[in-house]
């Protein structure tokens, strides 16, 4: 179980750090890009986790995957219906709105990835 603290960590892998810096899940790691200029990402697919560095190798985000547990607030984040998860925010005072990805938390720098009505993943920004 992991939790969230806005633009500083998830789970025991820290915003802003070097990747040396943290304690990642053991597994295979892979290395790739989205696009040719992109930054760096990181994928412990085994561990449903990515980790895109910016351009002087720090960590600038995190995005965990379901089925892993990941809480803000003590709200249960992956796996759960979108509306569901949208309402649990709101009444523990975070706004979200809607966005193509799904739900978006400007003021916290998160994004909440929706898959057939399903929170699938949760992208945190530095």
């Amino acid at each position: 179980m992991w939790s969230v603290e806005p633009h500083y960590s998830v789970g025991p892998i820290r915003l802003g750090a070097l990747p040396s810096e943290c304690h990642f899940p053991k597994g295979p790691l892979q290395s790739f890009r989205r696009t040719p200029d992109s930054p760096e990402t990181l994928a412990f697919d085994g561990d449903l986790l990515h980790v895109e560095l910016d351009s002087s190798g720090r960590i600038s985000s995190v995005t965990a995957f379901r089925p892993r547990e990941l809480f803000l607030a003590g709200i249960q984040l992956l796996g759960l219906d979108t509306d569901s998860v949208a309402e649990a925010l709101l009444a523990a005072g975070i706004v979200v709105s809607r966005v193509d990805a799904g739900l978006w938390s400007e003021e916290l720098g998160i994004v909440l990835i929706e898959f057939d009505d399903i929170v699938d993943g949760v992208e945190v920004r530095r």
